[in-house]
């Protein structure tokens, strides 16, 4: 997490807030973004947007199986809280 003043996405000196460690494991996890999101900005108001403006994103987490059981996904949209859910909850998207 850093922050990102000129929104350009791209970390800068001294900008670095926390580092979360990658996932790790024998075979990967992977990480896959709708809308061809890959960086979220969150201004102080806790809103987010994207390069694109704001589009509603699905961030899906699969382990190397992609078991539906293990797949986790994470949905940001405009003016509502992030939620996360799993293909039980929302079968058609996560």
């Amino acid at each position: 997490m850093f922050s990102d003043p000129n929104t350009n996405a791209t970390v800068g000196p001294g900008s670095v807030l926390r580092v979360q460690g990658a996932f790790t494991g024998q075979v990967p996890d992977t990480f896959n973004a709708t809308n061809n999101v890959t960086a979220i900005t969150y201004n102080r108001e806790g809103f987010a947007s994207t390069a694109a403006g704001f589009v509603t994103t699905t961030i899906t987490l699969q382990d190397s199986t992609a078991n539906g059981a293990w797949t986790r996904c994470l949905v940001i949209a405009p003016a509502t809280p992030l939620s996360t859910q799993t293909h039980a909850i929302n079968p058609g998207t996560c």
